[in-house]
């Protein structure tokens, strides 16, 4: 089940992340990012089953010694987003590791949730940034920057909590002028394709366009990938 740690996390790792270290980096965010997807199961699993739901979001954030600060959750209670804190516990990291004081989760779509398919169609039609996630995400990010600085908070997401954290990561160096250490998995990417709409474009220019287009994606995989391990 992917809901459970023991079966689906990076065991591992647990009690020796290397904060240095790239991959390990990765792993832990990316299971704070499965942290709010099961956040999310959990809840959902405690509005369905009345006697003792089993709560398996847990082991997500504290195998790495984080503590859940605060989630992000929508009028309704559905809950996309999270804080996370660092605590120095059994295993506290050395003063001169790349950990982090805070990291900001986002989660992606859930099937058959349809706000969340709601949101998908915001991303299509370039409405992301005025939606309410989105909106209060940069609120929170913003007020945790201002109390902790831009070194101790990093940026996480997987799918449209991506493209929230990109929207967020780009709102603070327009406004703050500070660039947010962030770790984006699989973030969607929509485009219309040129080809399908000029179907008398000559053979040089269409291969043109699609050479373009592999460049720039190219060049932005490339500043992530910098951004996450200069």
């Amino acid at each position: 089940m992917e809901d459970i740690f023991d079966s689906s996390g990076p065991k591992l790792l647990e009690g020796i992340v290397d904060w240095k270290n790239a991959d390990h980096r990765r792993s832990v965010t990316a299971s704070l990012v499965q942290g709010v997807y099961v956040l999310e199961t959990d809840r959902q699993r405690k509005m369905t089953i009345s006697k003792n739901p089993i709560n398996y979001a847990q082991p997500w954030w504290v195998s790495f010694n984080f503590q859940l600060h605060k989630y992000l959750t929508k009028d309704d209670g559905c809950i996309f987003g999270a804080i996370y804190e660092y605590i120095n516990g059994k295993c506290p990291a050395p003063a001169d590791s790349n950990v982090p004081r805070y990291v900001i989760a986002f989660r992606g779509t859930l099937i058959l949730r349809l706000r969340d398919l709601k949101l998908n169609l915001k991303f299509f039609i370039n409405e992301l940034k005025e939606s309410h996630r989105s909106q209060l995400a940069m609120r929170c990010v913003e007020n945790s920057v201002d109390s902790n600085g831009s070194s101790n908070v990093w940026l996480a997401g997987h799918s449209m909590g991506s493209a929230i954290a990109l929207i967020v990561g780009r709102n603070m160096m327009l406004k703050k002028n500070c660039s947010l250490e962030a770790y984006l998995f699989n973030p969607p990417y929509a485009s219309l394709h040129m080809e399908n709409f000029c179907t008398s474009m000559d053979e040089d220019v269409k291969h043109l366009v699609r050479t373009v287009r592999g460049i720039i994606k190219k060049a932005l995989a490339i500043s992530v990938e910098a951004r996450i391990n200069p």
